[in-house]
């Protein structure tokens, strides 16, 4: 199945599909609808409907699209993104590990000439854009290692993988978050877990906070580790500590200036 201009990759391997197609002249613009489609693809098991329709002065159309599955591997969810959405994918290829997105819906309805439909300064988007899901022990490399390519150098992160990710997984607009949920890092257990990046085609910035509690040499090892370390001045590069503990953290990371993070927490 091919759909050029709206699917990530040139074509998704089909299994079997059952796609009742309608189309009809309506004054000026033709409409296609496709009706209540299930679709089998290496990676999902698909539900489909929407409907396209011309719009004048816009050969890309206006379109309405639903989707859903019930589960998806989180590493191909990148490609069921709409090619419209470069930045997005290309975090999401190096970023997400493994693990599973459960209960997927998906929602496009608009013209695509505005698409993601980034909300505007005054008034509503023109249209709506959104993808949601159950994170299901997500490995989540906030801040991912990449390669160089043409469009910039090889990049090594310091940053650890959260681990064991399980929350609201959410893609509005330009951007993305992942709600109310848990993970491990190192040692630690994370609550409350958020992790926000507004908008990935105008400066993105990842916002992540939470909850961590665990043995106080995991926590330490986290800020020896990472560039926290050199946020404090290495005070804490030879220090030693046992026990249970618990804190806050809140990052701020420039995903295309990582050197510029900033950083809040608590013990």
């Amino acid at each position: 199945m091919a759909w050029p201009g709206l699917l990530a990759v040139d074509q998704l391997n089909v299994a079997k599909a059952e796609r009742p197609l309608k189309w009809r002249h309506d004054g000026n613009a033709w409409r296609v609808q496709l009706l209540a489609a299930h679709i089998d693809t290496d990676d999902a098991d698909l539900k489909v409907s929407g409907e396209w329709r011309r719009l004048p002065g816009h050969p890309a159309g206006h379109l309405q699209l639903q989707a859903s599955a019930p589960k998806l591997d989180a590493r191909a969810l990148p490609q069921y993104l709409p090619a419209m959405l470069p930045a997005t994918r290309q975090y999401l290829t190096a970023a997400l590990l493994g693990g599973q997105a459960r209960g997927l819906q998906f929602r496009l309805d608009g013209p695509l000439h505005a698409f993601p439909f980034a909300p505007p300064a005054q008034g509503a988007p023109a249209g709506v854009f959104r993808v949601s899901a159950k994170a299901d022990r997500v490995r989540y490399a906030f801040v991912p290692s990449h390669g160089a390519d043409a469009t910039r150098t090889a990049y090594a992160s310091p940053w650890p993988t959260l681990a064991e990710v399980s929350g609201d997984l959410l893609f509005e607009g330009p951007g993305m978050s992942i709600r109310n949920a848990r993970a491990r890092v190192g040692g630690l257990e994370a609550t409350g877990v958020r992790a926000t990046i507004a908008d990935f085609a105008h400066e993105p910035t990842l916002q992540l906070d939470g909850q961590w509690r665990g043995p106080a040499t995991a926590a330490l090892a986290l800020v020896q580790t990472t560039p926290i370390n050199d946020w404090t001045a290495q005070a804490l590069a030879r220090a030693r500590i046992s026990g249970p503990a618990q804190g806050r953290l809140s990052l701020q990371l420039p995903l295309k200036r990582p050197a510029r993070a900033r950083a809040q927490g608590g013990v």
